[in-house]
C-alpha cells in the first residue's frame, strides 16, 4: 500500500563520462574542490580540483537506488528526453546541446532495468524538446508500467516548462487508447 505522502527526487542525469556532451560540463562544473559537497558518490576523484565520471554499471546504479530507498525516497523523477538526434561529435558550446539530449536518458533507462524498480518508482518530467511519435509511444509505455508513480491511479507527469498543447493531447490520447 502506498503512503499518503510520497517523496520524489529528481535524478542527477548529467553524471556522464567527460567525452559526452553533458558529462563534459558536469565534470568541469563539479571539479573545483569547493563544489565537492555536490559531487555524487560514484564520481571518480582524480585530484583536489579534478573529478570525472565513468559509465556507471547497473550494480552502481542499484547502489544509488538502495541509498534512496533506505532514505525513504518513493520515486525518482527523470526528464524524459527525445531519443532522436545526432550522435556526431560537435563543438562544445552551450547552444549545441539540443541534439545531444538523448545522452540524458541513460539514468532513466538504468532505473527501468533495475531489479529494484518495484521498490522505488519512477516519474517523467516532460520538457519542451520536440517529441516524435516514437518518443510519445516510449513515454506512454513507461506510464503504464506497474512501477510508474501514480496519483489517484493516474500517472504522475511533471511539466518542466510550458509544453505545447499538441504534445499534451498526443500523450493524453495515447494513454486513453491504451487504458492508462
Amino acid at each position: 500500500m502506498k503512503k499518503s505522502i510520497r517523496v520524489g527526487v529528481t535524478s542527477w542525469d548529467a553524471s556522464l563520462p567527460p567525452e559526452t556532451y553533458f558529462g563534459y560540463y558536469q565534470t568541469r562544473t563539479l571539479s573545483p574542490s569547493e563544489f565537492r559537497v555536490f559531487t555524487p558518490f560514484y564520481a571518480d576523484i582524480l585530484g583536489e580540483n579534478k573529478i570525472t565520471y565513468h559509465t556507471r554499471t547497473q550494480e552502481e546504479f542499484d547502489r544509488e537506488l538502495s541509498y534512496a530507498i533506505d532514505a525513504g525516497i518513493d520515486y525518482f523523477a527523470y526528464v524524459f528526453y527525445p531519443d532522436e538526434g545526432s550522435r556526431e561529435h560537435i563543438s562544445l558550446t552551450y547552444n549545441d546541446c539540443a541534439h545531444r539530449v538523448y545522452e540524458l536518458n541513460y539514468a532513466r533507462r538504468m532505473h527501468e532495468s533495475s531489479t529494484l524498480r518495484d521498490k522505488i518508482g519512477i516519474a517523467a518530467i516532460v520538457s519542451k524538446h520536440p517529441f516524435t511519435d516514437s518518443d510519445v509511444n516510449e513515454l506512454v509505455d513507461l506510464l503504464g508500467k506497474p512501477y510508474y508513480e501514480t496519483y489517484d491511479g493516474r500517472p504522475l507527469v511533471y511539466l518542466y516548462v510550458k509544453i505545447n498543447n499538441e504534445l499534451i493531447e498526443k500523450i493524453e490520447n495515447e494513454c486513453e487508447a491504451r487504458g492508462i
